[in-house]
């Protein structure tokens, strides 16, 4: 019979602190000193992969602001890594972190005609943003119910006897340990979507630099006055080049200005009966401060 003012103790969390010795208190700072010694002969020894590592960070951002924020979310709940419920619980952390970036496909998308952009050297067909939102949700969902299933199993059915029986997996917690690999692996998968620019533009014939512009040419016409009398607010005209291909606006005005000045738009009104051969027509007059260029919301 258990005596009435003794403390109750949490026969999990002992049994499996002594069967996993690094998780006590006792052990934190040795483990602590270790993984300092290790990242240490990374740095002296290995740079190679702290290189690419550090290359990677920015190189993929759209990608590893997601796992920066799984990383966080997990840093500030370090405390549950002390139970093993805690590790299983990780497919959450990482299913969001699939979440986060598939809605950012999702969005990113929406402003670009085929392609979006995740580097100067790496795009992502907007094709997969679909595909990558309703399997992230659907992903996060299952680890969502796993979780829940595995945690009421654990607390009800299974007796605590033996360190050994503690190590055990309950059929819910197997299912959500292989969770926790799937849902890194998905967090991880959108890197092989990714595909070098030179690639695409080799495949479609097209530089994926240029963007479509529509350009407004403003112009007067001085040779007016003659037919309808001088204005102190004279008549302003206006010619529109639409799907402008261009790399940069500027590019788009003296792309459309070349067009316009070479056609015969651009000299001023003679009628018939005034045109002869030894007297070519002037030009209209045009400022470069009523040229406009507006990029298309599908580029």
């Amino acid at each position: 019979m258990d005596e009435p003012n003794k403390p109750k103790t949490n026969l999990f969390k002992e049994n499996y602190k002594k069967s996993i010795p690094w998780l006590t208190k006792a052990w934190c700072p040795v483990f602590g000193v270790s993984i300092s010694l290790l990242a240490l002969v990374v740095v002296l020894f290995m740079p190679g992969p702290l290189i690419y590592l550090a290359a990677f960070i920015p190189t993929y951002l759209p990608l590893t602001l997601p796992i920066l924020m799984v990383l966080v979310s997990i840093g500030v709940r370090i405390n549950e890594l002390s139970a093993r419920q805690g590790w299983l619980d990780l497919c959450n952390y990482f299913a969001s972190g699939y979440v986060t970036f598939a809605i950012w496909a999702l969005v990113s998308g929406e402003s670009v005609k085929r392609y979006i952009w995740i580097n100067q050297q790496k795009v992502l067909d907007k094709s997969y943003a679909v595909p990558l939102i309703v399997t992230a949700f659907g992903l996060f969902a299952v680890c969502s119910l796993v979780t829940v299933l595995a945690k009421k199993h654990d607390s009800k059915n299974v007796p605590l006897k033996s360190n050994s029986e503690n190590l055990s997996l309950t059929g819910w917690q197997t299912v959500q340990a292989l969770f926790v690999g799937l849902s890194l692996l998905a967090l991880l998968f959108p890197v092989r979507l990714f595909e070098d620019k030179a690639t695409v533009e080799a495949r479609t014939g097209k530089s994926l630099e240029l963007k479509s512009f529509t350009v407004s040419i403003g112009y007067r016409d001085p040779s007016f006055n003659q037919y309808l009398g001088r204005s102190s607010n004279p008549i302003q005209l206006c010619v529109i080049y639409r799907s402008v291909a261009a790399k940069t606006p500027e590019e788009a005005k003296d792309s459309s200005l070349k067009i316009f000045m070479e056609s015969e738009q651009s000299n001023q009104y003679v009628p018939n009966r005034a045109r002869t051969a030894d007297r070519p027509p002037k030009r209209v007059e045009i400022e470069r401060a009523w040229i406009v260029a507006e990029s298309d919301s599908s580029s």
